[in-house]
């Protein structure tokens, strides 16, 4: 299905080779698909190397790959595998390293493990939305505007947490998603996911009376 081609599509041992050589031992689990992913353990790195960037940007994506990769969980389900993840603390893990670390790869991968934490996993959201996720997503697609990969997943990550209902997409909105979107499609008219992340997130704030206007004066129609 979709999720198991955007795993495939953004495996962070195909993307980041450096990072995945430079990660400790404990992050270095089964980088080719060999076996299941220890979630705790990569929360553990992660907690230990707060200060390395390339540490925390791989973390997120094993984190990433664990939630949307079937191979990753040693046949436990999507769902399961997400709140499963959550119980470790790997939500509070992933939004610490995007406010510590402004960097490109921290805030795209970061932003794909927060979309893979919540993708069809309704459980997770609300819990991800009072750790803040919302403004974390917010905050990248502004830090990295022209980060192709930080516009499709920030905006990925955005349209899930805006199931959770109006209050999460009144506070998006309230954050200046709405302008930060339709600036992200401006500036990468060629990228076939951002533009698709992007009208995806742009219906579900158009929900919100308060976008309508704003998004119609600003070019969204």
């Amino acid at each position: 299905g979709g999720v198991r081609q955007l795993a495939r599509a953004h495996a962070p041992a195909a993307a980041v080779p450096a990072i995945a050589r430079m990660a400790p031992v404990a992050c270095r689990v089964s980088v080719a698909g060999g076996g299941s992913i220890d979630v705790a353990m990569i929360v553990k790195s992660m907690r230990d190397s707060l200060s390395a960037d390339e540490v925390q940007a791989w973390g997120c994506g094993k984190i990433f790959e664990f939630c949307c990769a079937e191979w990753a969980g040693g046949g436990i389900g999507a769902e399961k595998r997400r709140l499963h993840a959550a119980e470790q603390g790997a939500m509070e893990r992933v939004l610490t390293a995007m406010g510590v670390h402004a960097s490109k790869d921290v805030q795209e991968w970061g932003c794909a493990a927060l979309w893979g934490l919540i993708r069809d996993c309704p459980a997770n959201r609300p819990r991800m939305i009072s750790l803040r996720g919302t403004e974390a997503a917010v905050r990248a697609l502004r830090q990295q505007p022209q980060a192709a990969a930080v516009q499709h997943w920030g905006c990925a990550a955005l349209a899930e947490l805006a199931k959770e209902g109006p209050e999460c997409r009144a506070l998006a909105v309230s954050l200046g998603a709405s302008d930060l979107v339709l600036q992200g499609m401006g500036a990468h008219l060629q990228e076939v996911q951002v533009q698709a992340c992007a009208c995806g997130l742009l219906g579900r704030l158009a929900l919100e009376a308060a976008a309508r206007g704003a998004l119609a004066a600003a070019g969204g129609v």
